[in-house]
């Protein structure tokens, strides 16, 4: 109601405004009021949305309204994944359209928004898979933080069981040749992501498709990576990856 609109408004005439928010008023002449009703609106739809997930379950239909939602990227500024349940979120983080992440929507170059923290770390995993990808092996090590650690469950050579194996960043760099490095094809895309942000420290849970061989003789399979990145100053770096290998 008007008394509900009021009241917001004032509220952030003295907390605020999100910058994002602030540039999407000022884009189409909006009123703060009418800022609010309008994203009050869209959060009612997306609980529709959540609630025919949860009760009747992903289909054709859901897929083809949400992605008629986020076909228009100021409605992304409306959607907080946080807000809802995690099988949610994921659904929703699977059938979006177009080139944008969800926490990574610009309203002018489509990059990572510097007031928008998940934004922020999104591109820094994008980095880190690129540069893995690309096997540029000393951009990769600066993605990491001195004396961060990758952590795994594997089988060393020479051993008979697996166990949990932490590397630090120089070690691996100097395996890979071995390892990722030692066939012609290896890339890893990070296919989605479930990211959570509190102040300077970040934990992610990307999702990745992966393909590693030779011509004619190559091994695919998709899986996940735990990230922790913590930020100093205006960068963010990772302090430790976790994974298992899924190789199929």
């Amino acid at each position: 109601g008007p008394e509900l609109l009021e009241a917001f408004e004032k509220i952030k005439n003295v907390d605020g405004w999100n910058a994002d928010h602030q540039a999407f008023m000022e884009r189409y002449e909006l009123e703060p009021s009418e800022a609010v009703a309008w994203s009050m609106f869209l959060l009612n739809v997306w609980r529709g949305l959540e609630a025919d997930h949860d009760y009747v379950g992903p289909s054709d239909e859901l897929t083809n309204a949400i992605r008629g939602l986020l076909v228009y990227p100021d409605n992304r500024l409306f959607y907080d994944p946080q807000a809802f349940s995690s099988d949610f979120a994921a659904y929703v983080e699977r059938v979006s359209p177009g080139p944008y992440p969800i926490e990574g929507f610009a309203h002018d170059t489509g990059t990572a928004s510097n007031t928008n923290p998940r934004a922020e770390v999104r591109q820094a995993l994008e980095s880190y898979y690129d540069a893995f990808s690309d096997r540029d092996w000393p951009r990769f090590a600066d993605q990491f933080w001195p004396g961060a650690m990758l952590a795994t469950i594997w089988t060393p050579p020479g051993e008979t069981a697996e166990r949990v194996v932490a590397t630090s960043i120089p070690e691996f760099v100097d395996q890979a040749p071995l390892g990722p490095g030692s066939r012609e094809i290896f890339e890893e895309r990070m296919t989605s992501s479930r990211i959570t942000v509190e102040g300077d420290l970040a934990h992610a849970w990307a999702e990745y498709d992966a393909r590693f061989g030779d011509p004619g003789d190559v091994a695919e399979w998709s899986g996940i990576d735990a990230f922790t990145l913590l930020r100093h100053g205006d960068e963010w770096r990772i302090v430790s990856l976790a994974y298992v290998p899924d190789v199929n």
